[in-house]
């Protein structure tokens, strides 16, 4: 009978601490985990701007790629103001996984088709086997809409052993530059930019 009660209190305890956490226990983390851009919802707004999904599809990891290969420019321990580590390769597994005829659309409504609710589902889905502690960053993406020339994030901070959302804000991100790749790339760099200032 001890043993039963000592295990459901340590459960509640356990329980009251995770839904205990808030934004400011992510201001004080001493380190963040990066998990990338996750394309797995998103939309691409117009099919004239995305005429060829193979040559899409391979700027998923180009993209991701960029964070690590140009850190200096998107240097995410300077826009957080904390230590962050990397760990893309389960956003990258699910990245390859999609569908991209499903998902290039003239549709401009679906550039917002999600809520806050919808996040804290993605977010459950994610394979975190083996990583049990800590703080998790993903930018789940909404949309790229090139007639509305803007990229809609989830900048989403979250406990990775619980897998429960404790922050995530909508940005959109002005893209730029030369290219499919570059183009994308400022859009995802000024909400960087952006929410880091947010973070501070």
């Amino acid at each position: 009978m001890r043993k039963v009660f000592l295990l459901t209190a340590l459960t509640i305890m356990s329980f009251s601490f995770l839904q205990s956490q808030t934004a400011d226990d992510i201001y004080n983390a001493e380190t963040i985990s990066w998990y990338g851009l996750d394309y797995t919802h998103a939309y691409f707004i117009s099919t004239v701007d995305f005429p060829d999904p193979y040559a899409l599809k391979s700027r998923f990891s180009d993209w991701n790629d960029l964070i690590i290969n140009e850190s200096d420019k998107y240097n995410l321990n300077r826009f957080f103001n904390t230590d962050v580590t990397m760990h893309i390769e389960m956003i990258e597994m699910r990245n390859e996984k999609i569908r991209l005829k499903d998902r290039i659309t003239d549709d401009d409504f679906l550039s917002s088709h999600l809520e806050y609710v919808n996040i804290q589902e993605i977010v459950n889905t994610y394979n975190l086997e083996g990583e049990d502690s800590g703080f998790g960053l993903v930018f789940i993406v909404e949309s790229l809409s090139k007639p509305n020339i803007k990229g809609a994030y989830w900048v989403t901070f979250f406990d990775i052993k619980s897998k429960k959302v404790i922050s995530s804000e909508r940005y959109l991100g002005k893209p730029g530059g030369f290219g499919l790749r570059n183009y994308w790339a400022r859009s995802f760099y000024n909400v960087m930019m952006e929410a880091g200032k947010d973070f501070q």
